[in-house]
């Protein structure tokens, strides 16, 4: 039989689904050294690819490489993501760096697929950096960062959700709402228990907010800080000194964490002094070395009188009481987050951009009650 017989018949026999006879016949054709071409290589290593046969296609697969044949992004892929079906970590992560080290781009179902077997093997840190290249591959991740974020939630794998989601929070890559309250409810089934266990709960909520001031989600931190401090889980980062001093201190949260309770506890100090009609002396916001920076900047968009010292930031009761009377201050407090042309936004954007940053309208704020004289 002539070679172009041989390939017609091989041909026909995988068009047919009959594998087994193409096999026996591209053996026979092997055996009286007639050469297998570019198109029956590819034809041999995808069809039993596609059907599960990943001996067969890999060993043939290795067969076209030892003959010099370039597989084709379609034969790579085609194999990596059957062997990503089967669970077969180490097999699909050498195809995928013989693909990448050969030149040729992965599509998308290749990547996800990828994504999706390192998610479900719980290898955080390789899924994180194949993400990347996904990312300077110039496709679009949100989705893909999402999709991995929703099989640890699923999983009940609160820690490497969190360690996912932080991950996705210094990358800039976001995810949207339902993700997000999806995960807050893992978080709550999963038995954490402010009184109990302290350390989990506190870094679930650190990481939380430092990803929603991070991606611009405002409104949405706010209200996660506000159920955290509900629940008692950070009983002394305020303290009232009676009449002498007010103090948050704000050193062991992350950055974005931070900037919500100082909003948050700024606007409670403001609430206390009118509700009680009493001004403290002096106010202190202990942040630390490494807080200090990011909190005095949002305070000086504002106009705040807050002078910066080592690790404090303080300002008189009188000073406070005056900065709280002007407008911007009153919507800094109240979360009516202004818009991209106010200072507050623009000062918010240069340290942490966001495309699409939450916009919530409240009615105008009431007149400060006048102070009382003391």
């Amino acid at each position: 039989m002539e070679m172009q017989g041989y390939g017609s018949m091989i041909e026909s026999y995988v068009r047919a689904g009959k594998l087994d006879a193409a096999l026996r016949l591209w053996d026979e054709m092997k055996r009286v050294d007639f050469r297998p071409n570019f198109g029956l290589y590819t034809m041999i290593v995808e069809s039993h690819a596609k059907s599960g046969k990943l001996d067969t296609a890999m060993s043939t697969f290795t067969d076209m490489e030892k003959a010099g044949f370039l597989p084709t992004p379609s034969t790579y892929s085609c194999l990596l993501e059957m062997h990503a079906a089967s669970g077969q970590v180490d097999s699909a992560m050498k195809l995928y760096n013989s693909m990448t080290n050969a030149g040729l781009r992965p599509g998308l179902s290749t990547y996800t697929s990828l994504l999706m077997l390192l998610a479900n093997k719980k290898l955080v840190d390789v899924a994180a950096k194949i993400l990347l290249e996904m990312k300077a591959m110039g496709y679009s991740v949100d989705v893909s960062a999402s999709d991995v974020l929703m099989v640890y939630i699923k999983e009940g794998s609160v820690d490497v959700a969190l360690r996912w989601l932080r991950f996705m929070g210094s990358s800039g890559i976001r995810t949207n709402n339902f993700i997000i309250r999806q995960l807050f409810e893992s978080c709550m089934k999963s038995g954490i228990d402010y009184e109990l266990e302290e350390g989990p709960a506190k870094y679930f909520v650190n990481v939380l907010l430092n990803y929603l001031v991070l991606m611009g989600q405002i409104n949405r931190a706010w209200c996660v800080w506000k159920v955290a401090y509900e629940n008692n889980l950070f009983p002394k980062a305020i303290v009232f000194d009676q009449q002498i001093a007010w103090s948050l201190d704000v050193r062991n949260l992350s950055v974005g964490a931070a900037l919500i309770a100082v909003v948050h506890t700024l606007h409670r100090f403001r609430k206390r002094m009118l509700y009680y009609d009493v001004i403290p002396r002096r106010f202190k916001l202990v942040t630390g070395p490494t807080l200090k920076i990011v909190v005095a900047q949002i305070l000086n968009s504002v106009e705040s009188p807050f002078e910066v010292s080592k690790v404090v930031l303080r300002a008189p009761g009188d000073a406070v009481m005056e900065w709280y009377k002007k407008p911007i201050v009153q919507q800094f407090l109240l979360n009516e987050i202004p818009s991209r042309s106010d200072i507050l936004m623009h000062k918010l954007n240069t340290l942490f951009p966001s495309s699409a940053p939450e916009l919530r309208s409240l009615a105008p704020p009431k007149m400060l009650m006048p102070r009382k004289v003391m």
